[in-house]
């Protein structure tokens, strides 16, 4: 039977004298060296663990041992060298450290441990090193996997707000905050929507210690005020609202990451202030055309993959107005039908595209927590029905010319898109990436969210190579 050590900490110790014996037996092993909160270690953390599977099959003489080892355990193993494996695995041998840049697909651990095994890459036991003292090591940016915290794996951890305020436009007052480092790479988060408040977590898909991360609640959402407002509330008042915070932090230029409607505000802001913006990160992308915003509410698309949702979606509509779901949408939103359908169809409209935005589904109960905190539901529908009722304002089909994006050849644009997107179906990214022809497109096996794994994996990869 192939052996496995799982190590976390100096005081396993049985872990550790086992592993030693088997060092020193001159028993193959296979070592990867972790560090709590790296990304690429936590990248394939899960592949790991299902490793030894792949080395029964491997090796039949069985005569081979595997290591997962967190860092700080390494004092009381025997090895010859000191190790740094941050922010990559290593392997240790009798003779030298090999630091590997580990690929990412799911496949890449295997395939990495395969190889070392089959080179006889061994851990050979040598002159203990004396204990030395110790003291640990910790990175307040970063989050130790556990159980309880898997669905918040590969992020960093949330740095502390640097600082916050607002700025007065008529009757608008538009919050922002900043976190990370004001020495920083300046970037601007552009949240999704249009009328959900930004997440969080979107600011910890930046290192804290090389980014600066501004985070601006548009007008109407979060903590921006009056909330729900949609006077005064269009596509260019809110682009013109990031130019007058950039100005107000002293920001010469910044990197955009904007994912969903985010995508779509950071592609048309730059286009009008290209000189402003350092690098563009689109993931989820919408593009603002009908054919999007009627693959999701019109029955063209999404409603094939979640027949039973979109029942649900679109019962509250009577046949004889089902041919134009929008509107009749619209007709209860405006209030023609009076306060209590009103208030029904904005829940509705907002559990039918909370049930299909990420690859795996959240059950009912979590949907309807998701939507009801806050009444997220009334201003998330009010404002998607404003916004696309008004062509999201901006002339038809503006962002699908290859014309506009030519102001942007000279920044690096970088597209990230869920290949199982039933929000935004991933032709709209291809599409983009044809008209931005210098751009790089990835396709992940993810649905919608930016918090589905493979999304956020990709674009912290994407964050961690512009510093």
């Amino acid at each position: 039977m192939v052996k496995v050590y799982y190590i976390e900490k100096r005081s396993d110790t049985k872990k550790i004298k086992d592993l030693n014996a088997d060092i020193n037996n001159k028993i193959k092993v296979v070592c990867l060296i972790y560090l709590n909160g790296c990304p690429a270690c936590e990248s394939v953390s899960g592949d790991w663990l299902n490793a030894s599977k792949i080395f029964k099959k491997v090796h039949s003489d069985n005569n081979i041992a595997i290591a997962y080892i967190n860092r700080d355990a390494l004092p009381d193993i025997d090895y010859k060298q000191e190790v740094f494996a941050f922010p990559h695995f290593s392997t240790i041998t009798g003779k030298n450290i090999k630091n590997f840049e580990p690929d990412r697909s799911e496949s890449g651990l295997i395939k990495f441990m395969e190889e070392q095994s089959e080179n006889e890459k061994v851990m050979t036991g040598g002159k203990k090193k004396p204990k030395r003292k110790y003291t640990q090591r910790k990175n307040k940016h970063k989050k130790k996997i556990t159980q309880k915290n898997k669905k918040d794996m590969y992020y960093y951890n949330q740095s502390k707000m640097i600082t916050d305020g607002y700025i007065k436009t008529g009757i608008h007052s538009v919050y922002y905050s900043c976190y990370g480092n004001k020495n920083g790479k300046p970037v601007l988060v552009v949240h999704g929507g249009p009328g959900a408040p930004p997440s969080p977590k979107t600011t910890r898909m930046f290192n804290p210690k090389k980014y600066f991360i501004v985070l601006i609640h548009q007008r109407g959402c979060g903590k921006s005020t009056p909330t729900g407002e949609l006077k005064a509330n269009n596509t260019h008042e809110l682009i013109n609202d990031f130019e007058k915070i950039r100005k107000k932090l002293n920001i010469n230029k910044w990197m955009l990451l904007g994912g969903s409607w985010g995508s779509f505000l950071s592609l048309v802001y730059a286009i009008k202030y290209p000189g402003n913006i350092s690098e563009i990160i689109v993931s989820g992308i919408f593009l603002g055309g009908k054919d999007e915003v009627d693959w999701v509410n019109s029955g063209t698309g999404a409603n094939y993959f979640f027949p039973k949702e979109w029942e649900e979606y679109i019962k509250q509509i009577p046949i004889n107005e089902r041919d134009n779901l929008i509107q009749a949408y619209g007709k209860r939103f405006e209030g023609e039908l009076g306060n209590k359908v009103k208030n029904k169809a904005l829940y509705n409209w907002a559990k039918w595209e909370e049930s299909v935005a990420n690859l795996e589904p959240n059950n009912k109960s979590e949907i309807i927590k998701s939507i009801k905190k806050n009444d997220l539901y009334k201003t998330f529908a009010m404002f998607e029905y404003h916004y696309f009722k008004n062509n999201c304002f901006v002339p038809k089909n503006y962002l699908k010319n290859k014309e506009v994006y030519k102001v942007l050849k000279n920044i690096p644009v970088e597209i990230i898109h869920g290949r199982y997107d039933m929000i935004c179906p991933a032709y709209i990214a291809y599409d983009l990436h044809k008209y931005i022809p210098h751009s790089n497109l990835y396709f992940t096996t993810a649905g919608h969210s930016s918090s589905d794994i493979k999304n956020r994996r990709k674009i912290i990869e994407i964050t961690d190579k512009y510093v």
